[in-house]
Parts: structure tokens; C-alpha cells; sequence
């Protein structure tokens, strides 16, 4: 009789949530019986009993357990439990349609969409390797505002921490053999630089990373966790949002923005900031963004661009009509129409983009743009 488990054993695609499993008896083995739902996380223990027992009395106090290390028995705790309640509360969490109820930053929560849902040219992230950062940032930004039901997680962390190595936090990630783990620790690092980024004064985020590997061989290999290293993921593997991500950053960094509590950060180059020295926005902007999304959203100018730029676009109408030949065409102006001739214009006297000292682009002046020094 033909098994199937033996000839079919994949279930489930790498890029989905794992909706079936084989089952196995309680010795492990096939049942050939197909489970309409995920495996739980169980640890097998691949060490067989010893025959001779000398010398076991001495070490007595010493247990080993796959997945908990070696510890005393005042340091045992139930692994299976707690990542399998993680498991559900992150399943949950990912469920949630709307991302204001995600509980995260504005740059996690972009992350997360990016990795979910972009259409990616090369390799894609498996859903385990999208999962292991999910449970990273549930922990990390979720947790500590979801209540008690958080606390217990975190108490759990913290407690397994302090039994293990006192004064030293740490979160264990464990994906199997071709998962792909250097691709997670990829993921990790472009979520903690962009959130640390953004938000310099959180103690949840780090810009400093420190990679050990177990040899040379590997930390080779490790070299394109590197940002400026040929062969990056973060390039290679489209991982800091197709770039507009990293455009935006850069773009905020250098006009300044304004904070979700309305507090103004002015940016970090005077001569190219788009607020005076009180935070009050300019009406004629110093520096501009351009990328896909600030085209057909216009966002990029000011409530205010209208009023003080009204002679420009008095002038923008007059061109359009002696282009068209429309008189209506000139009074139908958008704020896609005006951010579209700011961009056409950087740098002339006298015209809309004669403001612009700094330009922020992803991917749009490759073919050159002229602009007047």
C-alpha cells in the first residue's frame, strides 16, 4: 500500500500561513491521516538513552533539553507553552486588516505591508521568515501596550533571562536549516535602523549591530547584512520598502517633519529646511520629494504654496492655455499639476520650482534633469 506522507510530505506553500500537517502518533510516527490546521511546536529530543549509567549520580543536578540548554532544575521552563501562545496572540495580531490597529510605528507598519504584499522581482521572504520578525516586533513594539496578556510574555522573557544570564536580554529565533535566517537577520536590522532612525530617542531601537559568527566561512557569507556590501539584501532581497521608504527618511531628515504628537523636528540642514527657526512651515519649499507617491498625492506642497506662489501659477495657467489651446484647461489646476511643474522647473527664476535647493528622488533622474546651478 502506497504511503503518502513518504510521496507528497510538503504540504503547505513556504509563502503562506501552513494551514495543514501530517499527523504523527505518539511515537512519532505517520498516521498517513492529513490535520486541517498548523502543526503545534513541539521539541524532540534526538539523543538516545545511555546504556550505562556511570557516573550519572554526579551529574544529577545537570539536564539537558533540546531547545532549553543545559540549566539546573530550579531553570526549567515549558518552551512548547509559551511559543505556542506567542504563535496564536501573533496570529491574531497579523489578522487585523486595519494598520492603526496594529500598534506599531508608522515605519514598522510599512515594513510589515511591504513584506506581506509586494510584488517581488527576485526571492520573496518565506512566510516563516516574514513570521520569525512579526513575533520580533509583536514582542518588542505590541506586547508592552496589549495589557496583562503581553506582561505574561514579557515576564516569561524576562525571567528565562535573568536565570540564564543576568544584565544580558535576549530572544532566541529558531527557523530551520534553508530557512533563511540571514535574510531575517536582514529584516531585523532594516526594522530596528529606520524605527531608530525616526525615533532617536526610543530605547527600543538600535542602529548598532553586532553579527557573531562561528567561523570565517560564515562570516563571510554575512557580509551582505552590510548596507554598502555589492551583493546586500536589503538591495538584492528588496527589503527599506521598494526605497520610497528610504527616500522619505532621507527626505525628513533633511526638510524636517512633524511628529504624530505634533511636535515639530526641524531638519538637520538649515539651508535646506522647510520650516523657519519657530517650526512654522514655509510656503515655498526648500526641498522636495519626488517618487511615484508624492505625484499623484501632491502632498509634498504645503496648504499655504497657493497664496504665496500665486504669480507663478498665474503663469502656469497662461502656459497651459497657449499649450492646449483650452481655456478651461487652465483653470481645472490640480496639486499633482503644480508638484509636477515644481519638479519641472527646479532652479528657474521665477517659476515654481525656483525655490527648490534640494531634491529627493527614487529612481527619476536618470535620465537627467536640467536645472539651473
Amino acid at each position: 500500500m502506497t504511503n503518502l506522507f513518504f510521496e507528497k510530505p510538503v504540504l503547505n506553500s513556504p509563502y503562506a500561513y501552513p494551514a495543514q500537517h501530517w499527523e504523527l502518533d505518539k511515537n512519532g510516527q505517520p498516521t498517513k491521516q492529513i490535520v486541517p490546521s498548523r502543526r503545534r511546536a513541539e521539541f524532540i529530543t534526538p539523543i538516545p538513552r545511555p546504556k550505562k549509567h556511570k557516573g550519572i549520580a554526579k551529574q544529577a543536578s545537570l539536564l539537558f533539553d533540546e531547545g532549553k540548554g543545559l540549566s539546573t532544575q530550579e531553570q526549567q521552563y515549558d518552551h512548547q507553552a509559551v511559543i505556542n501562545a506567542v504563535r496564536q496572540e501573533v496570529d491574531k495580531w497579523r489578522a487585523l486588516p486595519n494598520p492603526a490597529d496594529w500598534r506599531v510605528t508608522p515605519e514598522t507598519a510599512r515594513l510589515l505591508q511591504h513584506w506581506r504584499h509586494h510584488e517581488f522581482v527576485g526571492v520573496r521572504p518565506f512566510f516563516c521568515q516574514v513570521e520569525a520578525v512579526e513575533t520580533a516586533i509583536w514582542l518588542t513594539e505590541v506586547a508592552p501596550h496589549f495589557g496583562k496578556a503581553g506582561r505574561i510574555f514579557l515576564d516569561h522573557l524576562e525571567r528565562a533571562n535573568q536565570d540564564a544570564n543576568s544584565g544580558l536580554a535576549r530572544l532566541a529565533l529558531k527557523l530551520a536549516t534553508g530557512a533563511g535566517k540571514t535574510t531575517v537577520m536582514a529584516m531585523l536590522i532594516a526594522w530596528q535602523t529606520i524605527n531608530a532612525v525616526r525615533h532617536p530617542t526610543s530605547r527600543r531601537f538600535t542602529r548598532g549591530f553586532l553579527v557573531v559568527a562561528p567561523g570565517l566561512t560564515i562570516r563571510d557569507r554575512l557580509r551582505v547584512l552590510q548596507p554598502n556590501d555589492p551583493d546586500s539584501y536589503y538591495a538584492s532581497r528588496e527589503l527599506v520598502c521598494n526605497n520610497t521608504a528610504t527616500s522619505k527618511l532621507v527626505y525628513d531628515y533633511i526638510s524636517g517633519f512633524t511628529r504624530a504628537d505634533g511636535t515639530p523636528e526641524p531638519g538637520r540642514l538649515p539651508l535646506f529646511r522647510n520650516q523657519d527657526e519657530y517650526g512654522n512651515e514655509l510656503g515655498r519649499p526648500r526641498t522636495l520629494l519626488i517618487d511615484s507617491e508624492q505625484l499623484e498625492s501632491g502632498e509634498a506642497l504645503d496648504e499655504s504654496f497657493r497664496g504665496m506662489a500665486a504669480a507663478e501659477i498665474d503663469r502656469f495657467r497662461r502656459e497651459i492655455v497657449e499649450r492646449t489651446g483650452d481655456a478651461q484647461a487652465g483653470q481645472k489646476i490640480t496639486d499633482q499639476d503644480l508638484l509636477r511643474e515644481v519638479m519641472n522647473t527646479v532652479g528657474k527664476p521665477g517659476r515654481l520650482g525656483d525655490s527648490i535647493r534640494c531634491v529627493v528622488s527614487v529612481s527619476m533622474l536618470t535620465e537627467g534633469w536640467d536645472a539651473n546651478n
